[in-house]
Parts: structure tokens; C-alpha cells; sequence
């Protein structure tokens, strides 16, 4: 085979600045990750509605912004590295803005797990995640098994545990109740 005059096969590596200019002009959501521009896929509604609901949960714990934490979905960025960024289902940061479209800092971390989130997705997102020295808690709610697996920095270290079916976590103030989110769930999805 000769030369493909010039067809190179290595994406694109994007630095932060340029992936912030292209999601500012294309109507489309992507992530970063070590460079490169990754394409989202639309999430379903039990997604979305499961999302909103983690959101009401910590917005009513820690208010409508009026206190030094506030809580995001994810319409908003949070960058984890210099050429990494992700736009977690909910957040929660705590001290000033980074900027008008993105975060580096985080308390709290959740994300709603979809078919696409396979095991190398969810190794991406949580290493970027544990580098964030804001961090004290990030969880992946798997809304198909019932599933929530909860990285919580605990003296310094972290620990990983999960709760099956059901059960609470606490994030500061806020309670998470997924006794109370799991059969809501159930319904929305005999209606689905």
C-alpha cells in the first residue's frame, strides 16, 4: 500500500481553551478526555428524570445558592486535568465560580449511569474525578440494577462501598434517599 497522501488516523488533541470554544458554537454536548473530543449521546428520560430528582434532593439540603455550596447539572463542565473535562449528571461545588461555563473544583459528584457508560467510560470519569483534591464523594447510580457505589474519602484515604436495592447517603447537609428514588423509578418505567 502506498501513501494515503496525508490521511492521518490519531485524533485531533483539543486543549481546554479550544474545547471550550467549540461547545460554545456547536449545539451538540461532547466531553474532553486527555485531549480529545468525545461526542455524549442523548440520554433517555428515566435518565434525565432520575437525574432531576438527585438534583431536587441536594438543592432543597443545601439551598437555592444563597450558601457557599451550589448545586449543577449537567449543562455544566468540570475539568479535571489540564486537557480533561466531563459533564457529571449533578455536582456540587462549594467556594467561588472557576468560570461561567466550567468548574475545577467539586465536593460532590453523581452520575446516573446509561448503556454507554461502559467500564473503561466509568475508569475515566472516576480517576478524573479522585484527582480533583475538592472531592469527597463521587457516586454511580445504576439506575437499571438498582445499584449505587459510593467513593468516599474517609481520613485522607478512599473507600468504596455500595448500596443494593436501596439505602441513604449522606453528602454534608444533604441526604440522598434511594429508598424513595427506586420505587418512583419503578413507575416511570412501566410508563416507558
Amino acid at each position: 500500500m502506498g501513501d494515503m497522501g496525508g490521511v492521518d488516523d490519531d485524533p485531533v488533541q483539543f486543549s481546554w481553551e479550544d474545547y471550550i470554544r467549540l461547545t460554545r458554537v456547536i449545539d451538540q454536548e461532547y466531553e474532553l478526555y486527555d485531549g480529545e473530543v468525545l461526542l455524549m449521546t442523548s440520554p433517555s428520560v428515566r435518565h434525565d428524570e432520575l437525574a432531576a430528582r438527585i438534583f431536587n434532593q441536594l438543592y432543597q439540603a443545601f439551598g437555592s445558592g444563597d450558601g457557599p455550596c451550589r448545586v449543577f447539572t449537567h449543562s455544566r463542565k468540570l475539568r479535571t486535568a489540564e486537557t480533561t473535562g466531563f459533564q457529571p449528571d449533578v455536582y456540587v461545588r462549594c467556594g467561588p465560580p472557576d468560570h461561567d461555563l466550567w468548574d475545577a473544583d467539586a465536593r460532590f459528584v453523581i452520575e446516573v449511569l446509561s448503556p454507554s457508560n461502559d467500564a473503561a467510560d466509568r475508569t475515566r470519569r472516576l480517576f478524573g474525578y479522585l484527582a480533583l483534591d475538592s472531592v469527597e464523594s463521587i457516586l454511580f447510580v445504576d439506575q437499571a440494577k438498582k445499584v449505587v457505589t459510593v467513593h468516599e474519602r474517609l481520613d485522607g484515604l478512599w473507600r468504596e462501598r455500595q448500596l443494593i436495592g436501596g439505602g441513604e447517603v449522606w453528602l454534608g447537609p444533604a441526604m440522598l434517599d434511594f429508598d424513595a428514588l427506586w420505587p418512583w423509578l419503578d413507575t416511570v418505567a412501566a410508563l416507558t
